[in-house]
């Protein structure tokens, strides 16, 4: 008797199908949070800081803050990889209290799919689902 009549062996069915899942479930979950990015930006001077839930006087902040505020106000757009590299705590708009004159600024979450992890995501899930797809394919021609 032959190992794989023993049912001990998958067949490539249902192989086929496994592959499929784990690209779609766990690889594209990974790669997709290597495409996250935190996006800094200025949007202009607020009359009302009291309906932003994150205000600071610029004065509290790093020096590389100071320096990312400094250039978002001039109208630099930044793109972070890391979230702690975006000025203050939390997520979410913050004013800034900076020469007796409230700033808005937008903090964004996104997904960037140009970048070699986001690339990577898409991939992945077509592949996943074309190896679910032929699973199916292969499973009805029996």
């Amino acid at each position: 008797m032959e190992l794989r009549d023993s049912g001990l062996v998958p067949s490539p069915v249902f192989v086929l199908f496994f592959v499929g899942v784990v690209l779609l479930l766990v690889v594209t979950t990974a790669l997709g949070i290597g495409a996250v990015r935190y996006e800094f930006s200025y949007t202009g001077t607020v009359d009302g800081a009291e309906e932003v839930r994150w205000r600071f006087d610029y004065e509290d902040l790093t020096a590389e803050d100071k320096r990312v505020v400094q250039r978002a106000m001039e109208g630099e757009r930044f793109v972070f990889e890391e979230e702690g590299a975006l000025p203050g705590p939390g997520r979410g708009d913050i004013a800034i209290r900076y020469q007796n004159e409230w700033h808005g600024f937008e903090r964004r979450t996104h997904v960037e799919p140009k970048s070699p992890f986001g690339v990577g995501a898409i991939a992945s899930a077509l592949a996943g689902v074309a190896c679910i797809g032929e699973s199916i394919r292969r499973k009805r021609g029996n």
